[in-house]
């Protein structure tokens, strides 16, 4: 029973997020801690991390390369390596060049550490139309305190 309404509850996310609709937000969530298949792939990623994207709601710009074709979202994912909090991210479908823009996911909250650097992951995954993650790439960066 727990899977079946998982596996509704995100078709019908996906569906409302592919229709243009805002709920962006809880897909990122759901994907990104969704199946990996066995014969995901590496995925090209390269993070354009601005002054910007800082301590806002301003998503990085990143190119997404080798997604494969049966994916129907790439989800960027941001974690706080020092803390362990998620600082959201957003899906989008992927896009035809690889380039998605700044400010383009809408549930993402900035680096932003207080004290001292910290370190985030961002991670790419490229889900299919199951939920299941068919390729991934991550790539670390240290933010210092403002």
């Amino acid at each position: 029973m727990k899977k079946k309404w998982k596996n509704t509850l995100l078709a019908v996310a996906a569906v409302v997020v592919v229709a243009g609709g805002l709920a962006g937000w809880f897909v990122a969530g759901a994907m990104t801690r969704s199946y990996v298949e066995p014969t995901a792939v590496p995925l090209e990623f390269k993070l354009v991390f601005a002054p910007e994207n800082a301590c806002s709601r301003t998503s990085p710009a990143f190119y997404v390369g080798n997604v494969p074709e049966p994916a129907v979202l790439v989800c960027l994912s941001v974690l706080d390596l020092n803390l362990g909090f998620d600082h959201g991210g957003g899906c989008v479908v992927p896009p035809p060049a690889g380039y998605v823009n700044q400010g383009a996911l809408s549930r993402y909250l900035g680096p932003c550490p207080r004290n001292e650097p910290h370190t985030y992951r961002f991670r790419v995954d490229a889900v299919n139309e199951f939920g299941r993650i068919l390729g991934l790439g991550e790539t670390a960066l240290v933010v210092e305190n403002r």
